[in-house]
């Protein structure tokens, strides 16, 4: 059964092998060949901290390179998109092509199973096909103009101004009784002849 790895186990210098290392095995300078073994580990895992403590240089000297070598940055940003594509080679193969599986029965192998990535093949598809990308559409419209907002007032101030008296509402009342008044009144007056 062949099984595909999509990251490499790289050579990194532990604690203690840092502790053995003389100043004399240090790299005294990232030269063309170390740049080629570093992008080269890059091109694999597509990790900076990685690649440059496997060939035995700080990332902040690769970070700094960056900065100061263009032709460096352009080599860098290249095997970064060789990356890029290699993940993607493999998400579309497990995505399409799935992977084996071994299935156990009773601590025997009894056989094996393909499996397949439904969400890579979604992510596939909307990568590639138009018809499954999610759109989004943004309506934003912006107008002229100056929004004059009155002084808030406080809450006392704002029930002085929105209070109802006591007696303006037995007014009301009052004033809507009468009509009551004569209609019950006539309708009493009916019923009492």
């Amino acid at each position: 059964m062949r099984q595909h790895v999509l990251y490499l186990s790289l050579p990194v210098a532990t604690q203690g092998d840092l502790g053995r290392l003389s100043m004399s095995n240090l790299p005294v300078k990232f030269d063309a060949d170390m740049r080629h073994r570093y992008l080269q580990l890059y091109r694999l895992c597509g990790q900076i901290q990685r690649a440059a403590k496997s060939v035995g240089i700080s990332p902040t000297t690769v970070r700094q390179l960056l900065k100061d070598d263009p032709d460096f940055a352009d080599a860098h940003n290249e095997a970064y998109g060789d990356f890029q594509e290699a993940i993607e080679r493999e998400a579309i193969r497990r995505a399409i092509m799935g992977w084996e599986e071994p299935v156990f029965q009773q601590g025997e192998l009894a056989g094996h199973v393909r499996k397949y990535d439904s969400r890579l093949l979604e992510l596939v598809l909307k990568r590639h096909n138009p018809e499954y990308k999610e759109s989004f559409q943004h309506n934003h419209t912006v107008g002229g103009g100056v929004l004059v907002v009155p002084q808030l007032e406080s809450e006392d101030e704002w029930e002085k101004r929105n209070r109802i008296d006591v007696a303006d509402a037995e007014v009301i009342e009052e004033e809507e009784q009468p009509d009551d008044a004569e209609t019950d009144g006539g309708v009493e007056a009916d019923a009492e002849n």
